[in-house]
């Protein structure tokens, strides 16, 4: 874990880890402009999450979108790269190559739990430094509340059709015809 030095400095072992702002479900959005390090921009923003016991957003999840400004002409948008973790241990923009994303026509989207936080790096190789929004939005997923309603019918049902004799010799007939059925896919192959 991290224990927090100064307003934007946070000591994890063995690193300093730069958070400028954290965006949550109470501040939807953030703007800002990496910082210089060593000849490249870089900046660590933080998606907060919820806590567990907050049941309401089981069905949701989280929308990530970030738009770079209109100042940085896209013919250069191929020199900007992000990297969406959730390793707070990791160095600020030190991720492994093959991992940064692009943007893709000035925006850049991920999808994330609300119930994780998770990190943006943004690295950008270019002589001055540039304005990029990041924000958040809820989504829900009504299909999650349907599953989840068939699973109670089921739980609340498992007592009566353990109970029932053709349960019983209807799944085990299924369960044996699907073990024959693999047995001979995989001897025929």
């Amino acid at each position: 874990m991290c224990a927090k030095v100064h307003t934007r400095l946070y000591q994890c072992w063995p690193n300093y880890l730069f958070i400028t702002a954290d965006v949550s479900l109470e501040e939807l959005e953030v703007t800002f402009a990496p910082s210089s390090m060593g000849g490249i921009f870089c900046e660590r923003i933080r998606i907060s999450k919820i806590p567990r016991w907050q049941f309401q957003s089981y069905a949701n999840q989280i929308h990530v979108r970030m738009n770079v400004s209109h100042s940085l002409p896209e013919k250069f948008h191929w020199k900007i790269q992000i990297y969406f973790h959730g390793n707070v241990s990791t160095g600020l923009c030190q991720c492994e190559m093959g991992e940064w994303q692009a943007l893709h026509g000035g925006t850049w989207n991920a999808v994330k739990s609300p119930y994780n936080s998770r990190y943006v790096d943004v690295k950008l190789a270019h002589k001055k430094s540039v304005v990029f929004s990041l924000s958040i939005q809820e989504e829900l997923h009504k299909w999650r509340l349907a599953c989840l309603g068939i699973r109670f019918v089921l739980l609340f049902l498992s007592p009566i059709v353990s109970k029932w004799a053709p349960f019983y010799y209807g799944s085990s007939m299924a369960l044996g015809i699907l073990l024959v059925v693999l047995t001979v896919i995989f001897q025929v192959g």
